[in-house]
């Protein structure tokens, strides 16, 4: 007799019934088949998701798969005792277990094919606790093959070495040649995905267990080779109803005695463990101590497929159930997908395909049916239906990704939770794409791995999920998968069962006016135009200040637009003795409140100020006779829970309190929150005592000093003082001007008559990067502006502020920075650096309470409209 490992039944005595029989049983074999798939996959997905839940504990790999192995197969022989009990009390002879058994006790075919059952089992829970279910899933399409080769190896020995071409000929048939090696190529195929790590112990363990199954199988078959084949009978829907009861029977039958046998195998291999100490009582307490784990998941629904499965093949021919087993590895792989977010790319799609054919290539009678249309055409649709139902079900749309999409990042042997950390982003603006952040994880107070044995690029991907821990976001890694929006719930289970402390925080989208927009041809030309570089400051500031992870900007409202953020600086102008200026702001002011209006969403403003004349008495300034001023503020405060108008001193918030305003709140300059320094102020107060220590050495030759302009015109009375002022600090150091305005230029050279080396003269005319990156290499900074300081300040470098305005006056206050009053350099000749630094006092301690204080404020007007607050900044809070 030819041996054929797939083919149990005769498939010659295999007749179609009645219509309507064939009706009833169709639905039967659809539930049944149903219920095959769903419990596979079930126990594939469980079992990874046991391994996962332990990968941090004292369980090692190995000690998990035993336990689970003996669990799984002494529930599975109880289960069919069970089963075949219940048949009898109904009437169904010849139940008995032991029947076939020799005085009671198992042959030593029997034991060899039970130990053998045993083995395969392990390894393929050792392959999940090594590996992911999917490398399992795909190496487990290589079966056949393993097969074949043992009904070879099995030919050869019973012709006693024996063995010709004509011999080999009648076991391996040229059309099993090619259908293995289309098998190995689309097996070859799936391996070589990216997202499919090779981890050797589980595609070794992976084989194993093939090989095992397959031995077993050959085995099975070839201590019998005359064995009659249980067949369906060729007519009556009774004898249908009878014979497919004796075939269910029979295979309950054969799967509790190998179940048996290899549940004492289990035993025998594991309790010598436990005698000699090796494994000890607290270990295995561990797997059962919770009972929410997917332990009872893994071994219920391992007997629940095998059970299906005898089910459906006691309802049709094996030339149905083989067709079948073939759709139940594609969907295991599929449904591993779907769950663990482990994509199949291009050459994965084409692979699974090409092993689903090979197999039935390989099949010698399913292809041979199928070629000759012998085979059922409803037994076809059978095996569509079902594939299209478990893809509906299951979602497998959404599994079958792009090349570009998630990546399976580590082996299994990483832990359950953890990161992969994504590139900084500075600016929200530098983002050519959209943040990658579906959803952000925050965690409080809990630590997560991360491993340079995770590898992941972002490549566009936008719906992934994220966790924050302090200042680090990253991908979120489960299981060794990037978890994504599909796979979150997975993810969120874990966290809730576990009482990790966490927050979801949803990506929202937001329009900002007025931020800093990102160096491009377009953007830089933009900037060129503006008269005043200081602006490219407090714009980064803004534009930095929110969590760049779940923000995303849009310039134009959506469905999706959750808050309108207003970053501005100068706007409420009060200027009777310049109208043409006034109107200019009137008109900005009333475009920016008809805006404000127009979105009709939850808005935050940044930066606004106002500007008076210098020695004006601000108490009693009022927006009286400016509407558009107010009607601005109305807009705002209108869509706001508290006071979210962050305005750059103490003077605008008192004419925003004199015109019945109350949302108005002094908060400085948001470049106050562009460092990301733990202890800014700390830093400061070191560089600023370096100085002084320089200064009294040798003067502070080798002193480094960035010097600002003043924002004054060249026939301003102030400008020539002041000009003096910084050449007197020039000629002793090593110095710089840097240019704020268009105007810097040309009245710095003519006011000093060419003696300034104009190579000592900078200006960054487009972006305000270039300008940070220079900043620190500096040593001190004095300036007549507030910008050309904070410049420095934000790059960890301290500066003197010689305020020329009220703008600058309020904003110095505001921020707690070291200020020399410009009247004092009226009344006194200053000729050095130190003698500066005398007349000043520095608080830093001071500086640095008020930046937190500032930065817990901009966490609440942001929370407030649901917005978070940058990670870095975060960070600084928390310390």
């Amino acid at each position: 007799q030819r041996l054929s490992p797939h083919v149990y039944i005769d498939l010659t005595a295999f007749t179609l019934p009645t219509n309507t029989t064939m009706s009833i049983k169709v639905v039967a074999i659809s539930t049944f088949t149903v219920g095959w798939y769903w419990t596979s996959s079930i126990n594939a997905v469980a079992t990874q998701e046991l391994v996962g839940h332990h990968s941090d504990s004292e369980v090692t790999p190995i000690l998990l798969a035993l336990i689970l192995t003996l669990s799984q197969l002494a529930v599975g022989g109880i289960l069919s005792i069970c089963v075949l009990l219940g048949m009898k009390q109904i009437g169904f002879a010849d139940t008995s277990v032991f029947a076939n058994w020799d005085q009671g006790w198992p042959s030593k075919n029997d034991v060899m094919v039970g130990f053998l059952h045993y083995v395969g089992c392990l390894c393929t829970n050792m392959g999940f606790a090594y590996g992911s279910a999917s490398l399992v899933q795909v190496i487990k399409l290589l079966e056949p093959i393993e097969t074949l080769f043992l009904t070879v190896l099995v030919t050869i020995f019973r012709s006693r070495g024996r063995i010709s071409c004509s011999t080999v000929g009648e076991v391996v048939s040229l059309q099993q040649a090619f259908g293995t090696l289309i098998i190995i190529g689309g097996t070859s195929m799936l391996l070589s995905q990216n997202s499919m790590k090779i981890n050797p112990r589980s595609v070794v363990a992976a084989l194993a267990s093939g090989f095992c199954m397959s031995s077993r199988n050959v085995l099975k078959k070839s201590v019998a080779p005359n064995e009659k084949e249980m067949a369906l009978p060729r007519a009556g829907p009774s004898h249908v109803s009878n014979s497919c009861a004796d075939v269910f029977t029979k295979g309950i039958k054969t799967f509790c005695n190998i179940t048996l046998i290899a549940a004492i195998s289990a035993i025998a291999m594991l309790l010598p463990s436990m005698i000699a100490g090796s494994i000890s009582p607290q270990q295995l307490a561990v797997l059962f101590k919770d009972p929410g784990q997917p332990f009872a998941k893994a071994v219920f629904f391992h007997c629940g497929y095998n059970v299906a499965s005898i089910t459906v093949l006691s309802l049709t021919s094996a030339l149905v159930h083989s067709l079948l087993n073939v759709g139940k590895r594609i969907v295991n792989v599929l449904v591993v997908a779907v769950i663990f977010g482990v994509p199949l790319t291009i050459s994965g799609k084409v692979g699974l395909a090409v092993a689903a054919v090979g197999t039935i290539v390989y099949n010698k009678e399913a292809f041979r049916r199928l070629l000759k249309n012998a085979c059922s055409y409803k037994h076809l649709a059978l095996v569509v239906l079902v594939l299209l139902f478990c893809s509906i079900n299951l979602g497998i749309s959404k599994a079958i990704l792009s090349e570009n999409d998630l990546t399976l990042v580590s082996e299994k042997d990483a832990p359950m939770l953890a990161y992969v950390e994504l590139a900084p982003r500075d600016l929200l603006a530098t983002m050519a794409a959209a943040s990658p952040c579906e959803k952000t994880v925050i965690l409080d107070g809990h630590e997560v791995s991360s491993g340079s044995a995770f590898e992941y690029d972002m490549a566009g991907d936008d719906n992934i999920v994220c966790i924050q821990i302090g200042k680090v976001v990253g991908a979120a890694v489960y299981m060794g998968s990037i978890v994504q929006r599909s796979t979150f719930s997975v993810m969120e289970k874990y966290l809730n069962e576990a009482s990790i402390p966490h927050r979801i925080v949803e990506r929202k989208d937001v329009i900002m006016s007025g931020r800093y927009l990102p160096a491009t041809k377009e953007s830089n030309a933009e900037r060129e135009k503006d008269g005043n570089k200081g602006n490219f400051v407090w714009q980064y500031g803004a534009t930095n200040l929110v969590n760049p992870y779940t923000t995303r900007l849009v310039t134009a409202k959506n469905n999706e637009t959750a808050v309108y953020i207003l970053s501005s600086a100068n706007l409420f102008l009060f200027r009777k003795d310049a109208p043409h200026l006034e109107k200019m702001m009137i008109n900005m002011a009333q475009s920016m409140a008809n805006t404000v209006a127009k979105y009709d969403l939850p808005s935050v403003v940044i930066g606004i100020g106002a500007q008076v004349e210098f020695g004006a008495d601000v108490s009693t300034v009022t927006m009286d006779g400016y509407d558009s001023y107010k009607q601005l503020l109305r807009e705002v405060e209108s869509r706001q829970k508290s006071k979210s108008i962050a305005v750059r001193g103490d003077v605008t918030e008192r004419i925003c309190q004199n015109s019945g305003f109350t949302h108005c709140l002094s908060m400085g300059c948001p470049s106050l929150t562009i460092s990301r320094n733990m202890d800014l102020g700390g830093v400061l107060k070191e560089k600023w005592d370096v100085v002084r220590r320089e200064l009294k050495k040798d003067g502070g030759k080798k002193l480094k000093v960035v010097l600002a302009l003043p924002a004054l015109q060249l026939s301003n009375k102030d400008y020539g003082p002041a000009v003096d002022l910084l050449m007197a600090i020039y000629a002793q150091h090593d110095c710089y001007f840097i240019l704020q305005s268009n105007y810097d230029r040309h009245q710095l050279l003519t006011y000093t008559k060419g003696s300034v080396n104009k190579t000592r003269v900078l200006e960054y005319e487009d972006q305000v990067e270039p300008w940070f990156d220079f900043m620190k290499s500096v040593d001190f900074v004095l300036s007549y502006r507030i910008h050309g300081a904070m410049a420095g300040i934000i790059n960890e470098v301290p500066a003197v502020v010689i305020p020329t305005d009220f703008r600058i006056l309020e904003l110095v206050n505001a921020m707690k920075l070291p200020l020399l009053p410009m009247e004092k350099t009226k009344t006194k000749k200053y000729f050095s650096l130190l003698s500066i630094l005398d007349d000043v006092s520095a608080d830093f301690d001071e500086f640095e309470q008020n930046r937190r204080d500032k930065l817990k404020q901009y966490k609440r007007i942001l929370g407030d409209v649901g917005l978070e607050i940058d990670p870095a900044l975060n960070a600084v809070l928390s310390q």
